[in-house]
């Protein structure tokens, strides 16, 4: 993996980073996706009432560069 962050889903804030600086742009696409998968979660119904969404929710998204985002969710 190019670079790592583990997130807030609610404020998307990054609480940790691997040890490779954080580029703005990184932390952008990661925080959009998070708002994607967000609401993508509520049409679909993948809820859960402790935390917003199932505990299995995860997505891999390819950019038009070959980038790949992946998401998932993990339990408090």
């Amino acid at each position: 993996m190019q670079k790592v962050f583990l997130f807030d889903m609610i404020s998307k804030t990054y609480l940790a980073s691997d040890s490779a600086p954080v580029e703005p742009q990184n932390y952008a696409i990661c925080a959009d996706m998070i708002e994607l998968v967000m609401d993508i979660s509520y049409i679909y119904g993948a809820k859960s009432a402790s935390i917003g969404f199932d505990k299995q929710t995860q997505s891999i998204i390819k950019l038009s560069d070959s980038t790949l985002l992946y998401y998932k969710e993990i339990e408090k």
